[in-house]
């Protein structure tokens, strides 16, 4: 019975949502897509935090090896750089590997800026503000025309059975 009655309540809702905005929320069928955007955002933040990761261990990395040598630097100045070797390195560390240290927070900074989601899946369909100001507004008006606790309607419950 509950059942039957939730599925009452949710094709009311769906037909409100049909009236008060006809682009997006005008059958499920025409949400049911948007499950496929969200799984491919998923992807993307998947993606984007294992190359961050990924980069910020190498800079640890770096970190660790620029620590070690300049404590090894600072216990005896001279000595330390009177080894051509130890001169070699650090020039080449606030050089070359300087550079590649930058290069990586640089390409980690456009990855960043270049990361626009909606750019790369042009083919999924995106809500926009409108849909999601008539899907509130549907909510609004089943709420109010059943007389539904909002704090039940916000975790899911309707007529006591949480979906």
């Amino acid at each position: 019975m509950y059942r039957v009655n939730i599925f009452c309540l949710l094709s009311i809702l769906l037909s409100l949502v049909t009236t008060s905005h006809g682009e997006l929320f005008t059958a499920i069928s025409d949400v049911e897509p948007l499950l496929e955007t969200h799984k491919k955002i998923i992807d993307d933040l998947e993606d984007y935090i294992k190359k961050e990761e990924d980069r910020l261990q190498a800079l640890k990395r770096h970190l660790v090896i620029y620590r070690r040598e300049h404590e090894q630097a600072m216990e005896d100045i001279p000595n330390y750089l009177g080894n051509p070797i130890n001169a070699f390195t650090l020039i080449k560390r606030l050089t070359i590997d300087l550079d590649d240290i930058e290069k990586s927070i640089e390409i980690g900074t456009e990855y960043i800026k270049n990361i626009t989601i909606i750019n790369n899946h042009a083919n999924v369909k995106y809500p926009t503000l409108e849909d999601l100001t008539g899907a509130a507004q549907a909510l609004t008006r089943l709420q109010q025309t059943y007389k539904l606790d909002v704090k039940d309607l916000s975790e899911g419950r309707l007529n006591g059975v949480v979906y």
